[in-house]
């Protein structure tokens, strides 16, 4: 099989981030991403199975950090996570869409926001196979609900790949880009890190007095302390 992924050499533009960075922009506990990068050993001692990661490594140093493409198939494996859906099913889902759009992060791909609905029909059937029950048909559903909002208000595609995730949707002014500030979640307009802009009124600064400081609009300010304060997924 013929795979794909976007052709930048460096870790400039690819956006860089360790595993509690991306665990805090996803909200999900960072063990649970650490299984999710790196797979994990399950069972008894003596006959002890190894799950492998759920997502290929962009950069080949198992070490080095994760790239924005990796983020954003994460992002939508939490999703999934949260709609429901289990890991064995994600997994048979990510690599269907592997083989058939024949690229490495195929929830961060173009075709995925048209394409994935089939995706999930032919998982479906499979499961329908397996089992009696019907509860894995809810796959479609879901697509529905997470993939089609996500790229109508929540992702900018470039080349065939997600290049921007506005976490709070467009019409809000935080921004994760994979070309600005190493990939952190910034205010779009200015650029300012929202983390800083969400710490100094956390510490007991006014908004007003933060976003004079900064040189920012209030808004901004605002954004950024609704982004900080999303809560961490159960």
């Amino acid at each position: 099989m013929t795979t794909r992924t976007p052709t930048m050499p460096s870790y400039l533009g690819n956006g860089l981030y360790n595993i509690a960075d991306a665990a805090a922009i996803l909200r999900v506990p960072v063990g649970r991403l650490r299984n999710w990068v790196y797979g994990y050993y399950y069972g008894p001692a003596l006959t002890k199975r190894q799950q492998v990661p759920v997502v290929p490594r962009f950069y080949r140093d198992e070490n080095a950090p994760l790239s924005f493409v990796e983020l954003i198939e994460l992002l939508f494996v939490a999703g999934f996570r949260r709609s429901g859906l289990s890991m064995q099913y994600i997994r048979k889902a990510a690599n269907k869409a592997r083989e058939q759009f024949e690229a490495l992060y195929p929830f961060a791909a173009k075709r995925f926001s048209t394409d994935g609905r089939q995706i999930f029909a032919t998982v479906d059937i499979e499961e329908r196979a397996r089992t009696a029950t019907h509860e894995i048909l809810h796959g479609q559903v879901i697509f529905d609900k997470i993939v089609r909002p996500y790229f109508k208000h929540h992702i900018d595609l470039e080349q065939d790949f997600a290049k921007r995730y506005w976490p709070l949707g467009r019409r809000q002014r935080v921004v994760i880009d994979a070309e600005r500030a190493f990939g952190a979640p910034i205010d779009a307009e200015t650029g300012v890190p929202t983390e800083a802009l969400a710490a100094s009124v956390d510490a007991g600064d006014s908004p007003e007095d933060v976003a004079e400081w900064f040189n920012v609009p209030l808004k901004a300010v605002r954004a950024a302390l609704k982004y900080e304060h999303l809560p961490l997924a159960a």
